[in-house]
Formats: C-alpha cells, structure tokens, sequence
C-alpha cells in the first residue's frame, strides 16, 4: 500500500476569493482558476466587499455607481473564471472587508481564501494591504495572500 498522497487523493477545494479590482486581487482570482485546474474543485465563490465611507464626495451609500462597480467587476470575475472552465458563484456583501470576508467564510468553510496583497480601499492604509494582513491574521481559515 502507497502511504503518500497523489493528486487522485485530493478531496475537492472550496474557494473563496475576495476581489475589488485591483491588481492583487486580480492575481488572486487567476490563482484560483489555476488551483481548480490543478485541484478537483467543488466550489468557487468570488465575493466582493462594498464599504461603509466615502468616494469622491458621496458617501458610498449615496453614490450607485459604486455598486454599478462592483457588479461590474463580479461579472468581469464570473467571466474570467467561466472562460477558464471553472464554474463560480458571485456575492456582493457590505460592511467592513475583513470581518465581512470572514464572516463568509465562516458559513461557507474554505478550504482556502485567496486575496490580494494590495486593494483598493478609500483609506491610504487600504492601498497597501491592510485588509489582507487583517484576513490573514485573523481567520481560521489557510489564506493565500497573492502579492501584485
């Protein structure tokens, strides 16, 4: 008998990639579709976060097009991932990113959640990973940090 595992042994993945446009999250997403290749998948569930606060002058609340973007890129994700023969469900969530993420992932139970290593939230401190960092520091989950 063969103690070591093969790829055959592999239970399938479930993933959850967190995505807000940015390059980062952009390579998290094309990750993933390279894990499904190299995986059995069962499930892909790409979630983006909409966050309290403000854009330009509007509070998000205040401003479709925020929404009108973020659904624009769950769809450009839902595409990529379908076009890389990976089926995938999309969620638009709101609140704040990292407990948001996490808060899924407590009710879908990843085997991993991927993310990018530079976002593009509304604070300074967003742009250079905070919500990764926060993901990565606080989840149960394994968490791939995709760096751009």
């Amino acid at each position: 008998m063969n103690s070591g595992s093969t790829l055959d042994d592999l239970r399938p993945l479930r993933l959850l990639v967190a995505v807000d446009g940015s390059a980062g999250s952009l390579m998290a997403l094309n990750r993933a579709a390279q894990l499904s290749k190299e995986v059995p998948t069962s499930e892909v569930v790409v979630i983006y976060v909409l966050e309290q606060g403000y854009s330009g002058t509007l509070t998000i609340e205040e401003d479709p097009d925020v929404e009108r973007r973020a659904g624009s890129i769950l769809e450009a994700a839902t595409i990529f991932m379908r076009n890389e023969g990976v089926e995938v469900t999309a969620a638009i969530l709101r609140g704040p990113a990292p407990a948001k993420i996490l808060e899924y992932a407590d009710g879908f139970r990843p085997n991993m959640i991927l993310v990018g290593s530079k976002g593009m939230g509304h604070n300074r401190s967003d742009a250079v990973g905070s919500v990764a960092d926060a993901v990565s520091r606080r989840s149960r989950w394994p968490v791939l940090v995709v760096r751009s």
